[in-house]
């Protein structure tokens, strides 16, 4: 994979380090991508999803994404075990303007992804697509967009995710970042973006929410997912 940024970043708190995911580390970063935060996030759990196959177009999704160069891992300073990350990439106003592509249709992501899969990121891209947040910002030209955080089991309800979207913003503002967004699935993560300082723009009702007349998340725990959005500069 080439690496779109090549920059450092190290921070240790608490016997944790926190930093820049490598080339070195982006299998196990990828891993933790699939086994942790898609493999337990509400939505993709409410359909028994597993990534334990690891699907040929989400191994790509999240190499994609690790390869921009700025996604932060967590490791134990000690062992060096990850156990967090934070997956993230920049997307610039050029690009809208040139080369990214458009919004795909269900079909289409179905091809691509897992069922599951495609729902989920139907509805990610249909509230957070950024055309939409370019032109309803105008005052922006490069957008970084949260894409994954997950804390290993044996590690959470000590901060970690709370720092992992910390050092994120730090990341984000050394690239130049003039916003950062992200949709949020459960109400840990809803909880530390709102006391960040985010604000909620859009949101998904599950139960409600249909494709071609059908509504494919019928049995989330978390009934919504909200998209956040923080203004950088």
């Amino acid at each position: 994979m080439a690496w779109r940024f090549n920059i450092d970043y190290e921070m240790k708190e608490d016997g944790i380090i926190y930093k820049i995911v490598k080339p070195k580390d982006a299998d196990r970063v990828a891993d933790m991508f699939m086994d942790v935060m898609l493999g337990e996030e509400p939505v993709t759990k409410s359909k028994n999803c597993c990534y334990s196959n690891r699907p040929k177009g989400v191994v790509k999704q999240a190499n994609d994404i690790i390869s921009d160069g700025i996604s932060l891992m967590a490791v134990d300073e000690v062992t060096d075990q990850l156990i967090g990350t934070r997956t993230m990439f920049i997307i610039d106003r050029s690009q809208i303007e040139s080369d990214l592509p458009r919004r795909k249709t269900i079909d289409e992501l179905l091809e691509e992804f897992p069922e599951t899969h495609a729902y989920l990121s139907y509805w990610c891209e249909t509230v957070m697509w950024p055309s939409d947040l370019f032109k309803q910002n105008p005052q922006i030209n490069r957008l970084c967009e949260y894409y994954g955080l997950a804390v290993d089991c044996a590690y959470r309800n000590r901060g970690i995710a709370g720092r992992l979207i910390e050092h994120a913003l730090n990341v984000v503002r050394i690239v130049n970042c003039d916003a950062v967004v992200v949709v949020a699935t459960n109400p840990r993560s809803k909880t530390i973006y709102n006391r960040l300082g985010f604000t909620v723009i859009d949101q998904v009702v599950w139960n409600e929410s249909e494709v071609n007349g059908k509504v494919y998340f019928d049995n989330v725990e978390e009934p919504t997912m909200t998209v956040h959005f923080k203004l950088l500069k």
